[in-house]
């Protein structure tokens, strides 16, 4: 009579053995699944190589604004070699680069910067009536130049740059160029405003400043403003 409870019991102590086993068989099989898909996602996007070090990944990466990581030198250097050419179309091109890179440049990139050499090419991308597109770059580039390096307004001014700007600044069958001349003389303004005064740049601004709209408006009263304090000194 004593054999079947035993029997019993030691049945359930058996099935309750088992159960736990298949317990943590079953908990090491989803903490092993749950690792793996996590490995999965941290590698989602991720190049074959990403094991290697990170500066061989990182060599040749373009960079906006830079010329890539470490070629801000050789960047400027084929643009400068672009503007001597002598070919219209590749100037163009040199000139859009040129605009773009010195927008988001960075300071350690402008090192091998001459503006000696880039104002005169660029000044000289004014007169090139064939292409607006040319023109316009090129005054953007001045533009972001004398905002870089204000001491470069001499350089546009002894180059025959105002003249030039003062001229494209009348030139409304292209507006974004005249809008162009007008924030790039702003520049040359705050630190030479007598010499947009000799070129007329007053009167020309004067007659033409209810046809722009309100924000070139500002930059024209600001160049206005600038030229009067200019002449007030001279009677100081």
């Amino acid at each position: 009579g004593n054999i079947l409870p035993t029997s019993k019991k030691t049945g359930r102590k058996n099935y309750s053995k088992r159960e736990s086993k298949n317990k943590r068989i079953k908990t090491k099989r989803k903490i092993h699944q749950n690792k793996k898909s996590m490995e999965q996602k941290d590698n989602e996007g991720k190049p074959p190589e990403a094991s290697k070090n990170i500066s061989d990944l990182l060599q040749g990466i373009p960079f906006p604004g830079m010329g890539g990581l470490f070629g801000g030198k050789t960047k400027f250097k084929d643009i400068l070699e672009e503007l001597k050419s002598g070919d219209d179309i590749r100037f163009m091109q040199a000139v859009i680069d040129l605009s773009s890179e010195l927008s988001m440049a960075q300071e350690n990139t402008l090192n091998s910067f001459s503006t000696d050499q880039f104002v005169p090419l660029l000044v000289q991308g004014l007169k090139k009536e064939a292409f607006p597109d040319i023109m316009m770059y090129s005054t953007i580039c001045l533009t972001h130049i004398m905002d870089i390096w204000p001491n470069t307004c001499g350089k546009v001014v002894n180059e025959g740059g105002v003249q030039l700007l003062c001229e494209k600044m009348q030139n409304f069958e292209y507006i974004d160029l005249a809008e162009s001349a007008i924030k790039a003389l702003e520049k040359i303004s705050i630190e030479n405003p007598y010499s947009v005064l000799s070129a007329n740049g007053m009167i020309i601004m004067l007659n033409l400043i209810e046809f722009f709209d309100m924000a070139i408006q500002k930059i024209v009263l600001q160049i206005l403003s600038q030229i009067a304090k200019c002449m007030g000194s001279q009677y100081d």
